[in-house]
């Protein structure tokens, strides 16, 4: 019967919320938007970095694929942290999110399916218990999957309504209450919002913020305005809303003294809360976790939890941005202060500049540091903590990647693409995400559902792209949609920007809209059009608009303008990535401001594959002009790059060990050349990105290289030079077997993209398709290798597992660390080499790519798999075990060199030669003289005995040209140039 009450009561208080209900919401709009969603599908579908880098990430990752298994199932209702479950739930939120992104990129409906899938196994929960910290356990698993079904929800009509809405239902279960929570919520029974709905007053800010997060993100997917009003309210330490439930009270009442106490903070017993000022805010809202010097409530705690602090008010910042609310600049850009101080305490600690030579130590004696009570009254901060929480033996300080914490790509798109922060006022941020991108790559999904992840992919936003494109408004709400070329743009229809955009997207003389007829909140000049629509009007030298447009298709461009003059002089300029491209085109009075034309501003726009902002600048004479829309349009796409090799000429030849210094010429007629590669074979050897492109490779092995060379131009146009052989022959120096044990081995795994292996005994290898499973890499240093390699074979003993082959594959990064490679940072696996049936050991043939990379840097990496995705599993023993890997290799000493007439203790006359040539030895003791040409095809050959100082030769039948004549000692080889005439 209080049951049937209980919910008669739900039910009434529903009914009041939504006749209440004022705000509208963007949808998608948690995370990502629709304009976010159409940036990563294009740019993804045109391989534009690091969009297309961060797609493969993320494709790569196991949860990410439409064949993921399932662990739900709809006769799950109750989820208990840790226990019941619980780890079926947080595999299936991930795969749902990463599915959902999988969705939006690839368009494949099959990962749309999945993510419905999920979320009806979960849709019948009535309980979540979050083990005591509800507000942490529960909040940092909701919002990934909100956003999941946010997406899926606002994108795809394969969601069928009923089961959408019990999936809604089960979020607020027994039922949503703005008014008081339901009597029948209790420890076993009650979902999310009952989890979330006070965040967490007696804990660290990280687990109030975490179910603050959890309840934004709640409101905006349900379209409920008191919900999300609920949480942005008090992460800007206001008041409850009249029509909500109170926030909790305080202050808290705590011990007198300190029940535990280290010299970094002090720890007190909170024992209840006085009930005398309302509302009071936690640790969780913005002022009480960065505090005004930037310092976090938890900098005493460990630098784990500082970042993950302000990695997630990054996150609440972006939901609340696209929902129109600027919580990212609040309190003079506090997020921000948080980041720099906590990533230069962080950052310094292993990275010297030359502004923080040192550690940077800040002290209560410095001003630096703040020594403060919480709000939870439960902790007093005394000086920052480099250790971890409680321990005080593992630093954390130092510990700031991005492969932990991918929280520095959604700071860095807002404050320096969108809002233009300085960059002094920005520093750390932008050390800490550059630094991370060198050492791990793009960002992945980080540590646990903490964040979301794959920043390259989800939050990155070129230079001049601080809006977010429009097709229009509807209801005064902002149709987010990118703007895809060739085509048209409506003119008012520039990018959208919360509080008008006013010097970020466009720039207005004054800040009022004298049109008044769309887009009231910005200050450029808007009015009816004619034609229909509506026009830019009212137009001043000196004002400007931006416009984000993608190009499918590199290419030359026609660029036209749909305008109407009323009187001439006025002009306009038109710039691209921010650098003006046409400048002051005079357009030609039509006779007012009603009489349309269309007037070409350029045919010769080259634009390259990607996201490119278009501006107008107005010049000339104010009020000369409106303009209603502009096209365009596709004249040539792009040529590729012409290129050659210059150096050496076809048919060189040259002594094994010899150096090569191989140069290409490359030009571009619409662009840049932006890289030169030069290959051998398959083989990379190197790159030069100036001119003149050249190459220099050492200790060349015996045989025939075929050479080319690939230019690549800034709309990523290919082109492969005509092939350049060249012939290396054998010096005759001694030969000797080498073998060598690799300085660095360590398998990657893509279910543990985190997980580095390198102190492992053995080495795993299975996969089951080409993005995913796990392998293993080597690598070897050859700088102690005295000469040139050849036949190299590389052997690694099995471990265990069953019978098959694996194959070896070229990788031409060797920047890995053994303790440091994982999945995530793994160096580019490059052309398969060879492959082995494995039976005691696996045996590859690599010699001609070992041989390369001894002329190139003198260190190899190989990468063995299986290529085959069959799925049988096959171990190997690495280095750190008693059957280590090797590569054993046949190593030629290096020859002298090559000389015109003497060489040592040689003398050849003359030289030129017509008929016969003398060789006189002032030291005797050689065996043989041979002649080669430079193709390294012998002529002939004659026995010198030892105690001989002369021999003679006879050139008189052979054609013009070089040759070399090889005079034998013992083992060693003298080389000298010969020319006939």
């Amino acid at each position: 019967m209080n049951i049937i009450k209980d919910k008669v009561f739900v039910m009434s208080l529903m009914l009041l919320f939504y006749t209440t209900l004022q705000a509208q919401f963007i949808h998608p709009g948690i995370s990502h938007k629709q304009s976010d969603l159409d940036r990563m599908h294009y740019l993804v579908s045109a391989k534009v970095e690091p969009y297309y880098i961060s797609y493969l990430k993320l494709k790569s990752d196991g949860k990410a694929s439409y064949d993921y298994t399932v662990k739900g199932d709809p006769s799950f209702t109750v989820i208990t942290e840790k226990g019941e479950n619980s780890s079926a739930f947080k595999s299936d939120v991930e795969a749902a999110y990463l599915n959902a992104l999988m969705w939006a990129v690839t368009k494949d409906v099959r990962h749309a399916d999945k993510c419905v899938e999920i979320f009806n196994a979960w849709s019948n929960l009535t309980c979540f218990t979050g083990g005591g910290t509800e507000s942490l356990n529960t909040g940092r698993v909701i919002f990934c999957f909100l956003d999941a079904a946010e997406i899926i929800k606002s994108t795809y009509d394969g969601w069928a309504e009923e089961d959408l809405q019990r999936f809604k239902d089960m979020l607020v279960y027994p039922g949503y209450s703005n008014v008081a929570k339901p009597a029948s919520v209790t420890n076993d029974n009650g979902t999310f919002y009952w989890r979330l709905y006070q965040g967490d007053s007696g804990r660290h800010g990280n687990q109030d913020l975490f179910g603050w997060r959890g309840v934004l993100s709640m409101g905006i997917f349900l379209d409920n305005e008191i919900m999300y009003d609920r949480a942005l309210r008090y992460l800007k330490g206001l008041p409850h809303r009249e029509d909500d439930i109170p926030y909790v009270s305080g202050p808290p009442i705590t011990s007198v003294s300190p029940i535990s106490s280290s010299e970094y903070a002090d720890t007190y017993k909170r024992t209840g809360v006085e009930n005398t000022i309302a509302d009071y805010g936690y640790n969780g809202s913005i002022q009480n976790l960065i505090w005004e010097n930037g310092q976090s409530q938890e900098s005493s705690r460990d630098q784990a939890h500082t970042i993950l602090g302000v990695g997630q008010l990054a996150s609440v910042a972006e939901m609340a941005w696209n929902q129109g609310d600027d919580i990212y600049s609040y309190l003079d850009n506090r997020i921000l202060l948080g980041y720099e101080f906590n990533l230069k305490y962080n950052v310094s600690f292993k990275y010297p500049f030359p502004d923080q030579l040192s550690p940077w130590e800040p002290t209560v004696e410095s001003g630096e540091f703040i020594q403060r009570r919480d709000r939870s009254g439960r902790w007093f901060s005394k000086k920052m903590n480099p250790y971890t929480e409680g321990q005080f033996e593992e630093y954390t300080r130092g510990n700031f990647l991005s492969s932990a914490r991918p929280v520095y790509e959604i700071a860095y798109a807002h404050y320096k693409v969108r809002q233009g922060v300085d960059p002094e006022d920005m520093l750390w941020l932008s050390r800490a995400r550059e630094i991370s991108i060198q050492e791990c790559g793009q960002e992945q999904n980080g540590f646990g559902l903490d964040h979301l992840g794959y920043g390259g992919l989800t939050c990155y936003r070129p230079d001049g792209c601080a809006g977010d494109p429009v097709s229009g408004f509807d209801g005064g709400m902002p149709v987010f949609a990118l703007n895809v070329l060739p085509g048209t743009v409506e003119a008012e229809n520039f990018d959208h920007f919360n509080g008008g955009g006013e010097s970020r997207v466009y720039h207005d003389m004054d800040d009022t809209n004298t049109g008044g007829v769309y887009r009231n909140d910005v200050g450029l000049d808007i009015s009816e059009c004619s034609e229909g629509g509506y026009a830019l009007s009212d137009l001043h030298n000196g004002e400007w608009v931006t416009y984000s447009c993608f190009v499918p298709e590199p290419g030359t461009y026609k660029l036209d303008i749909r305008y109407a003059a009323a009187i001439e002089g006025g002009k306009i300029s038109v710039a691209i990535n921010e650098d003006i491209i046409e400048s002051e085109i005079q357009l030609a009075t039509t006779g007012s401001y009603t009489n349309w034309d269309t007037q070409t501003l350029t045919e010769n726009l080259i634009l390259s594959q990607g996201l490119h902002p278009i501006r107008f600048y107005i010049t000339g004479a104010d009020d000369a002009f409106n303009i209603n829309s502009f096209s365009l349009s596709l004249l040539k796409p792009n040529t590729a790059p012409n290129v050659s090799i210059s150096s050496p000429v076809d048919a060189t030849g040259y002594v094994e060990g010899d150096t090569v210094d191989i140069t290409a010429e490359a030009s571009d007629v619409e662009g840049n050349v932006t890289k030169v590669e030069f290959y051998s074979g398959s083989i990379f050897l190197g790159e030069d990105t100036e001119a003149p492109y050249s190459f220099t490779w050492n200790y060349l092995p015996v045989g025939t290289h075929t050479l080319t060379a690939i230019a690549t131009d800034n709309n990523n146009a290919i082109s492969t030079s005509d092939e350049v052989s060249i012939r290396v022959i054998p010096n005759g120096n001694t030969q000797s077997i080498i073998s060598l044990a690799p300085v660095a081995d360590s398998y990657v795994h893509s279910s543990n993209p985190m997980t580095n292996y390198g102190s492992d005994v053995y080495m795993v290898t299975k996969a089951t398709d080409e993005g995913s499973g796990r392998y293993f890499f080597l690598k070897f240093d050859l700088s102690e290798i005295n000469g040139t390699i050849s036949s190299v074979t590389l052997k690694v003993y099995k471990r265990s597992g069953s019978s098959g082959s694996r194959s070896a594959f070229q990788v031409n990064d060797d920047s890995w660390t053994e303790d440091g490679i994982n999945f995530g940072n793994q160096p580019a696996i490059g052309v398969k080499i060879s492959d082995s049936s494995i039976g005691t050991y696996g045996s590859w043939d690599v010699s001609d790519f070992v041989a390369a990379q001894k002329g190139i840097d003198e260190v190899v990496t190989l990468c063995v798999r299986d290529a085959n995705f069959v799925g049988n599993g096959i171990d190997f023993h690495s280095k750190e075990s008693d059957y280590v890997p090797e590569l054993s290799m046949l190593v030629t000493e290096s020859h002298v060199g090559i000389e015109d007439n003497t060489i040592n203790d040689i003398q050849v006359f003359p030289n030129p030669v017509q008929n016969k040539v003398q060789v006189k030895f002032t030291q005797r003791g050689y065996d043989s003289i041979a002649v080669y040409n430079l193709l390294g095809s012998k002529f002939d050959e004659i026995p010198v005995n030892k105690f001989d100082d002369e021999a003679e030769l006879d050139f008189t039948g052979y054609a013009n040209g070089v040759y070399l004549l090889a005079c034998k000692k013992d083992h060693n080889v003298r080389l000298i140039k010969v020319i006939k005439e």
